[in-house]
Parts: structure tokens; sequence; C-alpha cells
């Protein structure tokens, strides 16, 4: 039976998602992969401003935790430029390798479309691990996945070709789970 694990980019995928034209509905992605074989875990990577700081995607990943997502995340730094830095490819990396270490997983879905997972997925592939990848393509400057990665995956899907089963049908209010606030309302 597959094992499978999600990793989803963050901020890879958040870009690809406004290019795409659509709102996922995580806990739809987390069941329609588990429909493929045993859903080992959901992994969501982002960088946050430090505590304290506000941001609109805490709400979604307060959410995201709700609903069984592992939340991986680290402080955004500002760098000489003044510009706020928060890669979290390490991490993802890291993660994956964890997870191939322990045998936990036969099957890794990245939902990202950055070239520099190519090392990371080719090792995957190398150590018996299928790869897919999925993200925004086009044939435009609006492609959000680089040939690099596409070619180094045993899979590349379309995020438009998964939208019937990912899609929320509903527009989140600045990212939050309206169910889960009036739940956590008691409403």
């Amino acid at each position: 039976m597959k094992k499978i694990a999600i990793f989803v980019d963050g901020s890879n995928f958040g870009q690809a998602l406004k290019l795409a034209g659509f709102y996922v509905d995580y806990q739809k992605m987390r069941e329609y992969f588990a429909s493929y074989g045993e859903l080992v875990g959901s992994y969501y990577f982002t960088a946050l401003p430090p505590r304290g700081e506000h941001t609109t995607i805490r709400p979604l990943l307060d959410a995201l935790q709700y609903k069984g997502w592992k939340l991986v995340s680290k402080e955004t730094t500002v760098n000489q430029d003044g510009k706020m830095k928060g890669n979290m490819d390490i991490e993802i990396v890291i993660q994956g390798i964890r997870l191939l270490d322990n045998e936990a997983i036969t099957d890794l879905v990245l939902l990202s479309g950055d070239g520099d997972f190519v090392s990371f997925t080719d090792y995957l592939r190398d150590n018996g691990v299928r790869v897919t990848a999925i993200s925004h393509h086009t044939h435009d400057r609006t492609n959000m996945t680089a040939d690099s990665l596409r070619q180094s995956v045993h899979e590349f899907i379309n995020l438009k070709d998964i939208r019937p089963h990912i899609e929320s049908k509903r527009r989140p209010e600045n990212g939050v789970d309206i169910r889960r606030h009036r739940f956590l309302e008691g409403k």
C-alpha cells in the first residue's frame, strides 16, 4: 500500500493559486490524496513574521492545524537591503529526508513549482520514493513551474487539472475558515 505525504511550499503554492484563480479546501485536498493510499502526513511549510506582528496568514494556519495539517514554520528575517526573507526550502528537504530515513513514505506530493527542489526530488526518486509535483503551469510569463522540476519528478500535475477535487466552494475571508470560526465561537 502507498504511504503518501503531502508537502505544501506555502509561499510558492500561494502564488500558484493566485495565478490559477481559485481557492483550496485543504480538507478536500487531504481526502483526495488519501484516496490513493495511506496519508501518513500533510505538511504546510511557511515563514512567518515575528510574534506579535500582524499577518493575514495566521488564521489560515490555525485552520490548517485544526484540519490535521502539520505546520512547519520559522520567523522571517530582514536582509541588508531591508527585504523580508523566509525561505523554507531547507525545512522541506530535511522533513522529506526524515520521512525517507524512517521508511515512512513511498510517495511524496510536492505542491510547489520551485526548481530549487530538483536535487531533493532526484534524491527521493533515486531512493525509491515516487514524487509528484503540482503547480500552476502555462506557456507564458505566469508560469510558476520550473521545467527542471517537471523533468525531475515521476509525475507533474497542473493545478488546474485537480481543481475539481480540491477547490473550495467559498472564498475564505482573509484566510479564515468560516466553519471553524463559527465552531470556535459556539455558533
